[in-house]
């Protein structure tokens, strides 16, 4: 089901909602780089966790819809490292707005193509306005 944004939940915004806006959930788990050493193990044992955490969280597409918006390169958002976003940008546009939308050719003009992906991304539901 494509998403539908909607900017407010009975009075409160998206975020929110969010799980990992518990104080009892460290953010530092959705660091996908962080400044402290760590090892690759514990890396992915985070990674790990964190996804499970979005998995279940009830805003879970209004995060990657914002993150898609914003181009977040540093946290992991609505279930998706930056890398996952990067790598399977037109999979996730089609599953946050359905099959039917005007994907432009990433290869051909990598500048107008971002815009022209940014400015379809910030339609409600991905839907022009008739002109």
């Amino acid at each position: 089901m494509p998403f539908m944004s909607t900017e407010r939940y009975r009075g409160q915004s998206w975020e929110a909602l969010a799980l990992c806006a518990d104080p009892q959930v460290d953010a530092n788990l959705f660091l996908v780089e962080s400044d402290d050493e760590k090892s690759r193990r514990r890396k992915q044992y985070e990674r790990a966790l964190a996804k499970q955490i979005c998995a279940a969280c009830p805003v879970k597409m209004e995060c990657l819809n914002d993150a898609m918006l914003a181009g977040e390169h540093y946290t992991i958002r609505g279930g998706t490292t930056p890398r996952e976003r990067t790598q399977n940008r037109e999979s996730i546009i089609r599953e946050l707005y359905g099959e039917d939308i005007p994907l432009v050719d990433l290869q051909r003009n990598p500048t107008q193509s971002k815009k022209r992906s940014q400015e379809f991304l910030r339609r409600p539901n991905g839907i022009q306005n008739a002109a």
